[in-house]
């Protein structure tokens, strides 16, 4: 593609509230985002701009080191909203590993799916929007501002648990320069006020423009999710829009591990078969809880951020590494309830242990997972009829009374990828959720030394303590 085509393509304009002006852009593709104001300079096509919120990553680049210089707390009638957001996604993880099966490992980010509902729920009709409610189990949410002031609430009461920012979410609105003309201007606005979302406008039914996007989430996840959407489908779905959350989380284990330690062991997979696993070796006596009920073996271990170490059970976040019991139990037979991880991560104490935890890099595909949406009962909110999409788009234009634009075969997908690894040192983990806006339908002993071996099938999870907000949780039947 030349360099004239490229610009072509890659023409943007700018669509944020009047006090917003710089916006970003990525490298290789100039996008010209909505303005109330006026227009900045045409960018060089080599040169990397910036989105609302912060700079995008270099390719490679480390993280940020954000210093907290407050540490914020969810209002007390918050919490019931964590937690029915939770058990709605603990319902929907066990209809995705009911499917996945005991070969695979499973990994999604409650938090990243419903911030991006979140953005879509604004644009939607109230009789959509009451239907949302009903399903998350809000009812004392009375509007979908009124959601998303409690997901912006959330969102910085975990960013800014910690010394130093260990959660960084980014979101971000696409629409369709072929239905531009028919969007409400007020939406954009919307998802800036409550999400910081910058938004902006290229041709969605090219590969190149999903190429665009796919780069965005690979910057704002370092590199964890490189190929969140497939270009090959960019014209078959023509999307209206795509409403977009990333998010990257990077955390140190609250204990000491060395690599030299380390050893080359067996992990018996989903399916019975050996693997080879390099087991990290800790002994831990002040940072690692443990509890037990009578399904699981759980260790509560602290993460925090950077080098230093609490060594004690304040961490900001805790992984819990759930081991069933059973030795041969199916993972997608023995999920635990929302009530069950929270309790073992409050009844966790504190005791010397020998842990053998392998090292992990669980990697996934983009999953669809409107189906299962559906199943759950999200349906008008997923717009289904489009004509529910009434706070994003003109409703003649969605009503299409004629047929030209295919309204009757269009809703919304949902497309979600989520990562974690780990080694002696650190826990990464990353997640992406991408909306498609109108597109065509195709009890407790107390040994003195506790051993915790890691040589099966487990769950973990990432937990913020102080709001209960389950981050990440992952089924890991291999280490392949």
């Amino acid at each position: 593609m030349d360099l004239r085509n490229r610009n072509q393509l890659s023409k943007m304009k700018i669509m944020t509230k009047r006090s917003f002006y710089l916006v970003a852009i990525l490298a290789f593709m100039p996008l010209l985002f909505f303005s109330c104001s006026k227009k900045p300079n045409e960018p060089k096509v080599d040169q990397a701009k910036y989105l609302a919120g912060g700079k995008l990553p270099a390719e490679g680049a480390s993280l940020p080191k954000i210093t907290n210089k407050e540490h914020l707390s969810l209002n007390p009638e918050d919490l019931p909203l964590v937690s029915a957001g939770n058990e709605f996604n603990l319902k929907l993880f066990a209809q995705l590993l009911q499917k996945s099966g005991d070969a695979n490992n499973l990994v999604i980010s409650p938090l990243s799916l419903e911030t991006a509902l979140g953005m879509n729920v604004l644009g939607v009709s109230d009789e959509a929007f009451e239907e949302y409610r009903n399903v998350l189990g809000y009812p004392h949410i009375r509007s979908a501002q009124d959601l998303a002031s409690y997901l912006k609430r959330l969102t910085a009461v975990i960013t800014s648990s910690g010394e130093r920012t260990c959660f960084f979410p980014a979101n971000s609105f696409w629409l369709s320069s072929k239905y531009e003309q028919f969007l409400l201007k007020n939406y954009p606005s919307l998802l800036y006020d409550y999400f910081d979302a910058s938004s902006a406008t290229l041709d969605l039914s090219k590969p190149e423009s999903y190429e665009v996007i796919n780069n965005w989430v690979n910057r704002k996840t370092y590199g964890r999710i490189a190929n969140m959407l497939d270009p090959k489908k960019a014209k078959e779905n023509d999307a209206y829009a795509l409403l977009v959350n990333a998010a990257f989380f990077a955390a140190s284990w609250d204990w000491n591990a060395e690599k030299e330690s380390t050893k080359k062991e067996i992990f018996r997979n989903g399916l019975g078969h050996s693997e080879n696993a390099m087991m990290m070796q800790i002994h831990s006596q002040v940072s690692t809880s443990y509890a037990a009920n009578d399904r699981f073996e759980c260790l509560s271990v602290g993460l925090v951020s950077g080098e230093t170490k609490q060594l004690s059970d304040e961490a900001p976040f805790r992984m819990l590494l759930m081991l069933p019991k059973e030795k041969n139990a199916s993972l997608s037979k023995e999920l635990p309830t929302e009530k069950e991880i929270l309790a073992l991560a409050t009844d966790a104490k504190v005791g010397t242990m020998n842990i053998k935890l392998p090292r992990l890099d669980a990697k996934l595909p983009t999953l669809d997972i409107t189906k299962d949406l559906i199943s759950l009962g999200l349906v008008k909110s997923l717009g289904r009829p489009l004509t529910h999409l009434s706070r994003m788009f003109d409703q003649s234009f969605l009503a299409d009374p004629t047929g030209k634009y295919n309204n009757k075969n269009r809703g919304n997908n949902v497309l979600h990828q989520a990562s974690i690894k780990w080694d002696e040192k650190s826990v990464e983990a990353a997640a992406a959720t991408v909306i498609e806006v109108g597109v065509n339908e195709p009890g407790i002993d107390k040994p003195s030394v506790r051993n915790v071996v890691f040589d099966r099938p487990f769950f973990a999870v990432i937990l913020h303590p102080k709001s209960n907000k389950i981050l990440f949780i992952a089924a890991i039947n291999t280490l392949k």
